[in-house]
């Protein structure tokens, strides 16, 4: 589905199981205002993620805006 980040469409996939948004370093380099946040992620069922994590000034599907959200970028 197509989706917009910080004004920036792209193509994803939506998976209501994902629980948190993936990006690729390639649609990345195209975002300004990306805010790296400090510390390690973990799973809901306590597996480490060694993944960095950003956050976004907004993520838009639609009519749907979500502020400050916070994502993994897969490199």
């Amino acid at each position: 589905m197509k989706a917009k980040i910080n004004g920036i469409e792209g193509n994803f996939i939506f998976d209501t199981e994902a629980g948190i948004t993936v990006l690729t370093k390639k649609f990345s380099t195209k975002l300004h205002n990306i805010r790296k946040q400090d510390g390690v992620p973990f799973r809901t069922t306590g597996e480490r993620q060694d993944v960095d994590l950003y956050t976004v000034n907004d993520f838009r599907i639609g009519n749907l805006v979500e502020k400050n959200q916070l994502s993994r970028l897969l490199i």
